[in-house]
């Protein structure tokens, strides 16, 4: 793309820099339309003082200035308009154009502080024609955002085209939101192989990512203050939310039905020490966003923990879109939940629909109910600081309505599904996927669900279970810690907090 405009013959130095730009530039079709993408690190290779001054030096329509004035312009341009000053070398344009006619001073106008321009932009009359058929173009190109692993305030301009390549159609899984395999090109988003290399093709393009696009306003308020337990990237471009994070090779059922456990060795027991904690600090980060909100997630489950890597892959929780946050009331967050997750992984309470206000079972057509044989209650009158369960406008009934009414925590609740994920992952461990499976079809004998209780208590299978890891001592300090987040009544469980600091003295016990 040339422009008649400029008269400059430049030096072989100069052109061999314009050939660079042309030659690092990519193209993809983010939009729907193919466009090309000059990255930071070429514009800052290109616009340098030394370089900018060489073209200031054999640029015609600057001749009559004095080379202090040039050395002083070439300074600040390559300061204030290093992208500006590419394009116009790109699209052979006089520097003249950012160049004020009188004072010999950089146009306030023409700064990349002012990109992007519009057909709006105050220009100069016979400046017009070039510079909507020529600037207006190309200026997407240099406008390009680098991506950074758990940057979460990159707003990207509208004009910006997107360095960013789909792989086919969005795939269903997800909420709010569609999700797409993608790559991004290694200038704009570095990644990592297991030995530190740069990992990408040779044409410069990442490994295969996920990527959300998320359009409704709440659903991308939401996951703004929960997906940064997936240490993600994310950019906003007109209205719409995107967030980048690793393309997981397969999810939990998978990995526990069709592989075998690693071979055991300390390698293999630091492994799952280190999937324990993590996953028990990312949903730590979800119930405790912040002094003034509080998280719960409703969805833990075996499909929504996705393992990334082949051998002893790293696990993490995905699709926040299930989950919710409350504002804190007086230092304490609501106990009303809006959506229930899967039923393997569901607590007794949100299952189960006979509960009383005072911890009794409502006599139903299948048979008696009583209240549980060693005394506990469900105190749902009472206000649990800890666990962040406050009374709730909506609570506020006739006592012979409330009475009957099904109490389902929100934060505990997350807390049994961690317990079900826990013991599942140890039973593979130890047994391999063929004793899990068995494990897992045992547990639909009684209910026809593949759930870890059966009314209110849990069952035989899941006990007998535990009872038998325990015998391991690798195990002893982690059954342990289940059987207390597993506690029938809500607020008896351990809160997140707690059990981000037992797995924590759990694994240094282990390492002694």
């Amino acid at each position: 793309m040339t422009s008649q405009l400029s008269s400059t013959d430049y030096p072989s130095s100069v052109v061999r820099l314009r050939d660079e730009i042309i030659e690092a530039t990519i193209f993809c079709d983010f939009s729907g339309s193919e466009a090309g993408h000059v990255s930071g690190k070429t514009i800052r290779s290109v616009a340098t003082e030394h370089n900018i001054l060489q073209a200031l030096n054999h640029e015609g329509s600057l001749a009559g200035l004095a080379d202090e004035v040039k050395r002083l312009a070439a300074k600040r341009l390559s300061i204030s308009s290093p992208k500006l000053f590419l394009i116009c070398l790109v699209l052979s344009i006089d520097l003249s154009f950012i160049w004020k006619r009188r004072g010999h001073e950089i146009d306030s106008r023409f700064t990349d502080d002012n990109l992007p321009f519009s057909s709006k932009t105050d220009i100069e009359l016979h400046e017009r024609s070039f510079f909507k058929s020529l600037i207006l173009p190309y200026q997407p190109s240099v406008l390009c955002p680098a991506f950074v692993n758990g940057d979460f305030d990159l707003i990207v301009n509208n004009a910006a085209s997107i360095p960013i390549k789909r792989h086919g159609t969005h795939f269903p899984r997800g909420e709010n939101g569609k999700v797409y395999e993608v790559s991004v090109h290694k200038d704009y988003l570095s990644l990592l192989d297991a030995a530190g290399n740069i990992d990408a093709d040779d044409e410069g393009w990442s490994r295969k990512l996920a990527m959300k696009e998320i359009s409704d306003d709440d659903a991308a308020t939401r996951e703004i203050k929960l997906v940064k337990a997936l240490n993600a990237a994310r950019f906003t471009m007109k209205s719409t939310m995107y967030l980048i994070s690793e393309l997981g090779d397969r999810d939990l059922n998978e990995m526990f039905s069709k592989t075998d456990p690693p071979e055991k060795n300390d390698a293999a027991r630091k492994w799952y020490q280190d999937q324990f904690l993590g996953l028990a600090e990312a949903v730590k980060h979800i119930h405790d966003i912040n002094p003034s909100m509080a998280g719960y997630i409703h969805d833990i489950k075996p499909a929504n923990v996705v393992a990334f890597g082949k051998d002893r892959p790293t696990l993490k929780l995905i699709d926040w879109g299930c989950a919710n946050v409350n504002p804190y009331i007086a230092g304490k967050s609501s106990n009303k939940t809006g959506k229930h997750g899967d039923t393997c992984y569901m607590p007794p309470e949100a299952t189960e629909k006979d509960i009383r206000r005072d911890g009794s079972v409502e006599k139903d057509d299948k048979g008696d109910g009583s209240t549980k044989d060693d005394g506990t209650k469900d105190s749902s009158n009472e206000e649990d600081e800890e666990h962040g369960d406050s009374k709730n406008e909506d609570d506020e009934r006739s006592s012979s309505e409330s009475e009957q009414e099904p109490k389902v925590y929100s934060r505990p609740y997350d807390i049994w599904s961690m317990a079900c994920l826990y013991t599942d992952f140890m039973a593979w461990f130890t047994e391999g996927k063929d004793q899990h499976n068995a494990f897992v079809q045992e547990r639909k004998k009684k209910g026809g669900v593949d759930d870890f209780h059966f009314n209110y208590e849990i069952k035989d299978v899941v006990t007998e279970k535990l009872d038998f890891l325990s015998k391991e001592k690798e195990w002893e300090g982690i059954v342990k810690l289940v059987r207390e987040m597993m506690m029938i009544w809500p607020k008896d469980r351990l809160t997140s907090a707690e059990v981000v600091e037992r797995l924590k003295a759990w694994i240094q016990q282990l390492t002694k």
